[in-house]
C-alpha cells in the first residue's frame, strides 16, 4: 500500500519524494490536479 500511496503523491507533487528534497521547498513548483490519493471504500 504504501508504495502506491507513495507514487500518487510523486504524481500529484510533480517530484520525486525523498529525503534530500525535504530541503528544497516547491515554491513555484506546478503540481498536478488533485485526485484522491487513498480510498477506504476499497
Amino acid at each position: 500500500m504504501l508504495p502506491q500511496l507513495t507514487a500518487r503523491a510523486e504524481a500529484f507533487l510533480n517530484s520525486e519524494l525523498s529525503w534530500d528534497a525535504v530541503q528544497q521547498p516547491l515554491l513555484a513548483h506546478k503540481v498536478n490536479t488533485f485526485k484522491a490519493l487513498y480510498n477506504a471504500s476499497k
